[in-house]
């Protein structure tokens, strides 16, 4: 089987023209094992930045991955469960699609580690 991969990008900055923005990519294996928790700490630390500059832009092809990111910031930063802070995501977004049990299962099963929100040191 061939393992696909996909990028999220999250472009940030003013809301001025796409141009302006900065971006970062974040690759990750889009497969029913691939893992998107390692780059929480990246992620985060972009989307945390971006809401400092005025605005964040979190984007993926399948929609899935960024939906993962972006209820996992929250369950992060605000300390919600993976209900609470999915349910947040579906209401602010009406593009979500629905994640995949590899990304339902990675966001509950972090939030039941002793380092949550972060993340232990062999990852």
């Amino acid at each position: 089987m061939r393992t696909r991969y996909s990028q999220t990008c999250l472009h940030w900055g003013p809301l001025t023209t796409l141009l302006q923005f900065l971006h970062t990519r974040i690759n990750f294996s889009n497969d029913i094992e691939g893992t998107l928790l390692p780059s929480f700490p990246k992620t985060f630390k972009a989307i945390s930045q971006g809401i400092e500059d005025g605005g964040v832009f979190v984007y993926c092809p399948s929609r899935q991955a960024s939906s993962a990111l972006v209820t996992g910031y929250l369950m992060a930063t605000q300390r919600l469960s993976f209900d609470d802070a999915w349910r947040q995501v579906l209401e602010n977004c009406s593009e979500c699609e629905d994640l995949n049990r590899n990304l339902k299962r990675q966001l509950t099963t972090w939030a039941k580690w002793p380092e949550f929100p972060g993340l232990p040191e062999w990852m």
